[in-house]
């Protein structure tokens, strides 16, 4: 028979994430840890510091789960109300524990300060819980078993909250045992629409058993696809394969480190060439996401921002004709400006960016408005033309900006795949 995996819920405890004043970053860690270790995490939860609130909500996030994970609200203030919604929840009595005390004391001393009445609190534990030992701060953390579920209250410092939850709380997931963990893999493209991404891989998931997500990007797609249970990694090897012949070249990756600029790094390294940039609209922000990359030093030779269409020609050498023959907002123009940076900088390849972000159109001399959103890119290697594409590009001015950043190392993407 089948091992069914462990559910497990996560709740974030404290008012400031309830009101966005502040971000958090314990939640997304510990699902995928949990997700790593054959967990299946079926939901978040968020409270306020407030105890009859948080009670209730660690009573709806209990039900039904194998393991609840509960970050935040151990330390020594009065706002740090998590041990006293769990032992309101679970209706034990609350009291002082004496390893949980001496845990707390001991810490403090390490740190050269006194153990104040204030600190005692950390040590209160609901009856029927254990301290859980923490080696980087002062709060223990709490372990008790609720009925049917396994609950660990973590301090929501990130330092101390992953070092407790890689001792304790995989710990107890290891001894418990469970289901395999899933396999997964993600694919990133470029050029198409969530809903034509949809449309390509229609009957995947029917047909291979896999369930397959759509996470648009600003300009990119990220397709994830996970498989369960006996023969997840043999299915999930079919479905990227049947997902990467349908959606053909629209895939990049997904590159080591991360979206389309890794990819654009890894090819320029692969290929032993350097890039430069020639940027109007984006001013700089394709060069900037280059940069981005561990090892761009490797192959960013540096860039132009010509902003004004005086320093297309000034500085890359744009032909002021080639500009009152099609426009600043051309291919050819997008072309030359390409050609200009990588006759200036010596690098290997170049890409460049002209277009209009708005809020307003372009108006020209005696010449039709270019419409805002309207894009050209360009890209090629030395020795070669470079090539040209225009594009329609939705959204405000930073959407627009953003798209076309994307768009530009796409096109790079492909030259550089070209043979050469």
């Amino acid at each position: 028979m089948p091992v069914r995996p462990l559910r497990a819920t996560l709740c974030l405890a404290g008012s400031e994430l309830v009101r966005g004043e502040r971000r958090d970053r314990n939640g997304a860690w510990m699902a995928a840890r949990l997700e790593a270790a054959g967990a299946r995490v079926g939901a978040w939860f968020v409270a306020p510091d407030d105890e009859p609130a948080l009670a209730e909500t660690l009573r709806a996030a209990a039900g039904g789960a194998d393991l609840l994970v509960v970050s935040g609200g151990l330390g020594p203030t009065a706002d740090d109300r998590t041990r006293e919604a769990l032992a309101r929840a679970t209706g034990q009595a609350l009291s002082e524990h004496p390893e949980a005390w001496a845990q707390v004391a001991a810490a403090l001393a390490a740190r050269g300060r006194p153990a104040d009445p204030a600190q005692r609190r950390q040590a209160l534990l609901p009856a029927g819980a254990r301290p859980l030992p923490n080696p980087v701060g002062v709060a223990p953390g709490v372990a008790l078993a609720w009925g049917a579920t396994q609950v660990f209250l973590l301090p929501g410092v990130p330092a101390e909250l992953e070092a407790m939850f890689e001792a304790e709380v995989l710990a107890w997931l290891r001894a418990r045992g469970g289901a395999p963990p899933a396999a997964t893999a993600s694919l990133g493209l470029v050029g198409l629409i969530e809903t034509e991404v949809e449309a390509a891989l229609a009957d995947l998931a029917a047909r291979e058993g896999v369930s397959v997500g759509y996470y648009p990007h600003a300009g990119e797609v990220e397709v994830r696809l996970r498989a369960d249970g006996a023969g997840a990694a043999a299915r999930l090897a079919r479905a990227e394969a049947a997902a990467r012949a349908a959606l053909g070249a629209h895939v990049y990756g997904p590159p080591p480190a991360g979206r389309i600029e890794a990819a654009v790094v890894a090819l320029l390294r692969e290929r032993g060439l350097t890039v430069a940039t020639a940027e109007s609209l984006t001013a700089g922000a394709v060069a900037a996401r280059i940069a981005g990359v561990p090892g761009a030093s490797r192959v960013l030779r540096g860039g132009v921002v010509a902003y004004a269409t005086a320093l297309k020609c000034d500085l890359l050498g744009v032909d002021p004709a080639l500009i009152a023959r099609h426009g600043v907002v051309s291919e050819p123009v997008a072309r030359a400006m390409a050609a200009g940076v990588l006759a200036r900088t010596g690098a290997g390849s170049a890409v460049a960016t002209t277009g209009v972000a708005g809020p307003d159109p372009l108006c020209e001399p005696d010449r039709p408005p270019v419409p805002v959103g309207r894009v050209c890119v360009a890209a090629g290697r030395a020795g070669g033309a470079p090539e040209a594409r225009t594009l329609t590009l939705a959204g405000d001015r930073a959407g627009v900006r953003e798209r076309s950043v994307v768009a530009a190392l796409d096109l790079l993407r492909r030259v550089l795949g070209a043979p050469a």
